[in-house]
Order: C-alpha cells, then sequence, then structure tokens
C-alpha cells in the first residue's frame, strides 16, 4: 500500500504529486530475441531516450522489508512486442528487464508496474465477492501455453480456475495519466466458454486497466500486442525495517523470493 505522505529527499521535502527530472544513463541496452517474446527480436536502449525524464513521486510504501519512496516514470517508453506462448509466458521478465534501463544508483528496486499497484495509487480494490469464479477443464486437444511451447497438448481433464474478465475504469489522477498505452505486470487468465479460455496479460489505456489483452488460446491461437513499458522505483529512505508475521508456508516462501530478488511472476486468476 502506498501511503500518500511527504519524504525528506537529499534534504528537501518532497509532496506526493512532486516532479522530479532525473538524467537518464546512457549506453545501457537490452536485446530480447523472437525465441523470448515470440514475435521479433529487438534491442531497447537507453540512448533512445531524451537526456532527462520526468519521474512523480506517489508515495511510500515497504519494499524489501525497507521503507521506501516510490516513483512512477510519468510517461510510458519504448514499445515491447509479445505475442502468443512465448510473449505470455515471458512477459513479466522482458518488462522487468526493460525497466532495468531506467535504474539509477541510490535504487533499491525498480521493475514494470502492476495491476494491483495501479490500484492501489487509486485506492480502488477489486474484492473476490465481486469476481464470478469459473473452472475450465482441458479437453484432449486444448493446449497451455506451457504444453504449446513443449509442441504437445496439455493433459485431458486438467482442471484450472479463473474469472470473468473486468475492467476498471479510473478517474483521472495527474500522477498515473500516461499517453501511452502500456503494459502491466500482471498475467491473467479468461474463460469464455466451456471449450475456450485466454491467456492474458494486463494493460493500460484511455484511464482504464484491464487484465484481459489475449496473447494466447487454449485452441492454439497466437495473438499479438504492442505497448510501452511503465517503471516503478524504489528509493530506500532510512534504515528501518517492518516486521512480518505470516499465515502460512507459502506467505513466507513468497516473501524470502521477494527479498532475495527471485521473480516470481504475479499471477491474477481473472
Amino acid at each position: 500500500m502506498f501511503r500518500r505522505e511527504p519524504v525528506s529527499i537529499n534534504g528537501e521535502v518532497v509532496e506526493v504529486g512532486k516532479v522530479l527530472n532525473i538524467q537518464v544513463v546512457k549506453n545501457k541496452s537490452y536485446f530480447s530475441p523472437k525465441s523470448q517474446n515470440g514475435c521479433e527480436d529487438i534491442t531497447f536502449s537507453s540512448n533512445e531516450l531524451e537526456d532527462y525524464l520526468t519521474w512523480n513521486y506517489i508515495g511510500t510504501t515497504i519494499r524489501k522489508r525497507k521503507k521506501c519512496a516510490a516513483f512512477l516514470l510519468s510517461e510510458a517508453q519504448f514499445l515491447l512486442p509479445l505475442e502468443g506462448a512465448k510473449g505470455y509466458v515471458n512477459a513479466i521478465e522482458i518488462m522487468n528487464n526493460v525497466c532495468g534501463l531506467f535504474k539509477l544508483d541510490g535504487m533499491l528496486d525498480i521493475s514494470n508496474i502492476s495491476i494491483s499497484e495501479m490500484l492501489q495509487m487509486y485506492g480502488v480494490s477489486i474484492k473476490d465477492e465481486d469476481l464470478e469464479r469459473r473452472i475450465f477443464a482441458y479437453g484432449k486437444n486444448d493446449y497451455s501455453p506451457e504444453s504449446f511451447l513443449r509442441g504437445e497438448f496439455e493433459k485431458e481433464g486438467k482442471i484450472e480456475e479463473a474469472s470473468n474478465s473486468w475492467i476498471c475504469s479510473l478517474e483521472e489522477d495527474i500522477q498515473v495519466q500516461s499517453n501511452t498505452p502500456h503494459w502491466l505486470a500482471t498475467q491473467a487468465k479468461n474463460i469464455v466458454s466451456k471449450d475456450k479460455m485466454l491467456f492474458c496479460v494486463g494493460v493500460y489505456f484511455n484511464a482504464a486497466i484491464s487484465p484481459n489483452y489475449d496473447l494466447f488460446s487454449t485452441n492454439g491461437e497466437e495473438i499479438d500486442g504492442c505497448f510501452g513499458v511503465r517503471p516503478i522505483a524504489y528509493f530506500p529512505i532510512g534504515h528501518q525495517e517492518e516486521e512480518k508475521t505470516y499465515s502460512s508456508l507459502t506467505e513466507i516462501i513468497q516473501d524470502k523470493m521477494e527479498l532475495y530478488g527471485i521473480v516470481a511472476r504475479n499471477f491474477i486468476n481473472i
């Protein structure tokens, strides 16, 4: 959760909504091959960016057990093509690697903004009871993205849980608005019928967020998309750590993975 509170940075009090122009580190690049994104070989270079980019301070939060000031890039950058099973499986890893081109000394972490982070900034929550849970059973000629990449059908009768897709329209907010539609680092599943399920990635477009941009279908159809990436950066403030309590072994494992920088894909059953 983001706390909308001021912070002191280099002796200056920074209020929520404060805009900072930060110089870009040049001569950094990242190559994503077609075998990874499913679409094309593409190289992203920080030399393509302007010398200075604008970041908005959005509040404080706890990241990797440290209190951090969070900054959102005011405008999405680059265009990242993703397609099909490869694009879906590798989407979040690629997004975060592209966002690494914006990393500066002193940042604790940087990653592509997710659906949950967008909702937190707006103070919007999607409750489980608001989503219609549905069950999909694979038929004998159905694929999952992983089985498609192995060149075989998914195990017949295997069960997946998802729910109807949704779109969340948001009030205009200068901190969050972007003229460039961009990916959101959240994967989703959308059951459209008893015979078809779609594998999707989140997208922000026209002041609305949606997890239902389709990249792959259980019938083997591969769909392409090309949107910007939009980093959210975390700068540590102070040295305090937040005490954590756990309610399950899964929670402990997920926390340790984040603490030690292990990438865990963020699945949202939609």
